[in-house]
């Protein structure tokens, strides 16, 4: 009708073309929205780096000409490789045994090394991991 009047601009959503790619987004974005995005990821990336990081970076950084405690600590050898490793005999499978423990340290004594020939004369590749259970309701 007017010649001067313009199109609105189509968004790749509004045709059909990449709807995949667009559906979780929302049609609108106002500067609000994308201040608390920012303001999130600000967030979570320095939750991230406090929880990765232990710290001594900035202990050194804060005593630079003070001496530290001691030199850093090297990463502790591999531990040699368990028997059932070595023989070809023992099957293609690993278990896990995940043992809660709660206060009843005698019947751990009892349970583990029961488990371990149990499992080593059945010749399944094993692992026991006790898990140490705290109740603070009580």
């Amino acid at each position: 009708m007017f010649p001067s009047r313009r199109k609105a601009a189509q968004l790749p959503w509004e045709d059909g073309r990449s709807r995949r790619l667009s559906g979780g987004l929302p049609r609108k974005c106002s500067v609000f929205h994308l201040f608390v995005a920012c303001l999130l990821l600000g967030f979570f990336s320095l939750l991230w780096l406090q929880l990765s990081c232990s710290g001594d970076v900035a202990r050194a950084a804060r005593g630079q000409g003070q001496e530290t405690s001691g030199p850093p600590r090297a990463c502790p050898p591999e531990p040699p490789p368990e028997h059932w490793e070595e023989d070809a005999s023992w099957g293609p499978h690993r278990l896990a045994v995940l043992v809660p423990f709660r206060e009843r340290f005698e019947e751990l004594l009892v349970f583990v090394p029961h488990m371990h020939r149990f499992l080593s004369r059945k010749k399944v590749q094993h692992h026991i991991y006790v898990l140490n259970q705290v109740d603070h309701f009580r």
